[in-house]
């Protein structure tokens, strides 16, 4: 198992991930490049606040960031990610475009 690493810009200490430096997930690599086309798709991190909570931390390209909580494992994390993200981005957009 990896030692765990400092993702760098994460707000203190309890947020690191056994990953290697600089590893993030982005959906849009894994959905093709018309995904991309069609939204801004933002760099996602899930981490964890010191053993407790985990939380989705997403950058978009504007540079604007947004976490999602409230998940008591990573795998919770990872099941929302692969079911919710979609629907949350739809939602987000229409917000911003209302």
């Amino acid at each position: 198992m990896r030692e765990p690493v400092d993702m760098g810009g994460s707000p203190g200490p309890g947020f690191r991930r056994n990953v290697p430096a600089g590893f993030a997930f982005c959906p849009a690599h894994s959905q093709g490049f018309d995904a991309m086309t069609q939204m801004s798709m933002p760099i996602l991190q899930i981490r964890n606040s010191n053993g407790g909570a985990w939380s989705v931390h997403a950058e978009f390209p504007d540079g604007s960031v947004e976490d999602v909580g409230g998940f008591r494992t990573e795998n919770e994390a990872n099941e929302w990610i692969a079911k919710d993200l979609q629907q949350w981005l739809e939602k987000r957009k229409r917000k911003s475009d209302a």
